[in-house]
């Protein structure tokens, strides 16, 4: 298949959606948890405050 960036756009489109469904119903364990000091929540892309 040829790229073409309306293809890209369409499943792009959707990655948003896709993470939000994937990490819904984790328990804050997995979604608060960060690696190290200003690493980044996986649900809100920013970092995590303890």
């Amino acid at each position: 298949m040829k790229y073409k960036i309306d293809n890209a756009i369409e499943v792009l489109s959707r990655t948003p959606i896709v993470i939000e469904i994937l990490l819904s119903e984790l328990s804050d364990n997995w979604i608060y948890c960060d690696e190290a000091p200003d690493t980044s929540s996986p649900l809100h892309g920013k970092a995590v405050q303890k």
